[in-house]
């Protein structure tokens, strides 16, 4: 503590106690006098009478004075305080309408800076100088996630990979079967039944696929896609071959391995699955004759026709 500092307590503290001891003796002088008065004219009511106003008059003045210093002790105790005190009970209404526009603006700031599709935002009942303009970039930047196209994609948002891609094989498979042929045989029996009647003749001109052709072009349940790829592709039903490798490195990627793809390797994988079903337009002729031509013509013979179909099949590939 400095000198002046220590000097200027020392005289603060002393003119203090010098002014309270004469307000205070100022203060007794009156009640005094007139008890002294009082005294010597042996009126003794009017000194109870004094007594008690300026012992009333003590006490009140204690009890403020206490109560004063309890108050400022829990005020300060207070400090700082539990809540903010800005409700409409704790300040004026002026401040109050102030602190309310103050979150108004806050909250705005705050949702505009919250990462989100701002194309579905209605903004029109908010400040407009408070708003991100829609023909620039958000201050987020791109969201991107692995495993998940970005909430703003226009064609597809929100869209989880594996969803799709679980069902690619499927789709695979419902292309090359729709490729099978119609099956010649309930036409060549109609030749033969002209007297039937009308009904007869029309559930017979329903055309169906070959379920021989059928039976080859089918995934079984244990064949993995790879070996499906390549299936098809031995009877020639995928050109150019290239796009089944380049197919099958992102599909295995993002079926067996610990990272998902990202939004640029799905859409590459899924431009590769169009690519190779445009590529699915039809089965060699040769190939479909020999699978037919291994059939009997009666019905006796259709249960063997899978197992036949495929021998001859894969005797016809050289396998």
């Amino acid at each position: 503590m400095s000198f002046y500092r220590r000097l200027f307590r020392i005289v603060s503290a002393t003119l203090f106690s010098f002014l309270s001891i004469i307000l205070l003796a100022l203060t007794i002088l009156s009640p005094a006098d007139i008890i002294y008065q009082s005294r010597r004219s042996n009126s003794l009511g009017n000194i109870f009478a004094v007594s008690i106003v300026y012992l009333l008059t003590l006490s009140f003045s204690f009890v403020i004075y206490a109560g004063r210093l309890f108050t400022n002790r829990g005020v300060f105790a207070a400090i700082p305080k539990p809540w903010i005190p800005v409700e409409k009970a704790d300040v004026p209404a002026t401040v109050r309408r102030l602190v309310v526009e103050g979150f108004l603006r806050s909250s705005v700031i705050a949702q505009q800076a919250r990462p989100r599709d701002i194309t579905q935002d209605d903004t029109s009942h908010l400040d407009q100088s408070l708003l991100i303009p829609r023909d620039q970039d958000p201050p987020w930047g791109s969201i991107s996630h692995a495993g998940w196209t970005a909430p703003h994609c226009q064609d597809l948002p929100n869209q989880e990979f594996e969803v799709v891609i679980k069902e690619l094989p499927h789709l695979i498979e419902a292309k090359a079967v729709s490729l099978a042929p119609m099956d010649p045989r309930p036409a060549s029996r109609l030749d033969h039944q002209a007297s039937n009647n009308f009904q007869e003749n029309e559930r017979g001109q329903e055309e169906v696929p070959d379920k021989r052709v059928v039976e080859v072009l089918q995934r079984p349940s244990n064949m993995c896609l790879r070996d499906y790829l390549n299936h098809l592709n031995r009877l020639n039903l995928i050109d150019p071959p290239h796009l089944i490798r380049d197919f099958l490195r992102l599909y295995e990627c993002s079926r067996f391995s610990a990272r998902p793809l990202e939004e640029n390797e799905f859409r590459e994988m899924i431009g590769l699955f169009a690519e190779i079903l445009r590529s699915m337009k039809g089965i060699d002729p040769s190939i479909i004759l020999e699978i037919q031509s291994t059939d009997s013509s009666d019905r006796g013979g259709e249960q063997g026709t899978s197992t036949i179909s495929l021998v001859v099949f894969f005797n016809l590939l050289g396998f």
